[in-house]
């Protein structure tokens, strides 16, 4: 039945699989590191900007927001079509546009309880995982719903325990790939480009020189001295 849900669905590959559809997003986070280099290069505090802290701290309540306003899209009696066109022309680039904003706000190290608290370590080793639980993610979804051989209901509290059982399942899953082929294939990589060898002392020094200080974290740097 899964593996039939969406056949010969129009949908699916109008709305879903085309990358086109997601550009909005590629093109917000390449907008935002790039937006990220030319502070750190220019030394330009965010974090100091009254207009941008403004924006920041709303920036996940009005992505939310949007996102929920698609709810009544849904309902019996749906809004006019032009209302419809507005909201499938611009709920993604939207979407997109305001959690790259909150991105930008922490990486710009911006005054906020929630930033210090996902700047938690207990987090780390997921975030190290998240690659490998991107990919596997879906295919743990699949199965842990056609597992099921009982009828189901969708309400919040099915939901919140999907999300739970699917969650831990994937991480579980994530680190033995992460530790026999990510980080394996990263080393192999790393040896094939002669990355680990270090640069020599004049690279070196002149490179530190460029970095504008020391807590900031420049990652065009960064790459450019694991390359070299």
């Amino acid at each position: 039945m899964l593996r039939n849900l969406f056949g010969g669905s129009r949908i699916l590959p109008l709305l879903y699989l085309p990358s086109w559809m997601n550009l909005a997003g590629y093109g917000a986070g390449v907008a935002t590191a790039f937006i990220l280099h030319h502070n750190q290069r220019n030394g330009i505090d965010l974090a100091e900007n009254k207009l941008f802290n403004l924006l920041f701290h709303a920036s996940l309540t009005l992505g939310g927001g949007v996102v929920l306003a698609g709810v009544v899209f849904l309902s019996d009696s749906p809004p006019p079509q032009w209302a419809i066109a507005v909201y499938s022309g611009l709920d993604r680039t939207l979407v997109a546009v305001f959690f790259n904003v909150f991105m930008l706000g922490c990486f710009s190290r911006c005054k906020s309880l929630l930033r210090d608290a996902l700047e938690w370590r207990g987090f780390h080793p997921l975030g190290r995982l998240s690659y490998c639980a991107f990919l596997i993610h879906f295919i743990v979804l699949r199965l842990t719903l056609a597992s099921n051989t009982q009828l189901g209901h969708a309400t919040l509290l099915s939901m919140i325990s999907l999300l739970i059982t699917a969650s831990v399942l994937t991480y579980a899953a994530s680190l033995p790939l992460c530790l026999l082929l990510e980080l394996p294939a990263i080393q192999l990589w790393k040896a094939a480009t002669g990355s680990e060898r270090g640069p020599n002392p004049q690279t070196a020094l002149s490179q530190t020189q460029d970095v504008p200080s020391a807590h900031k974290f420049d990652f065009v740097e960064h790459i450019r001295r694991t390359v070299v």
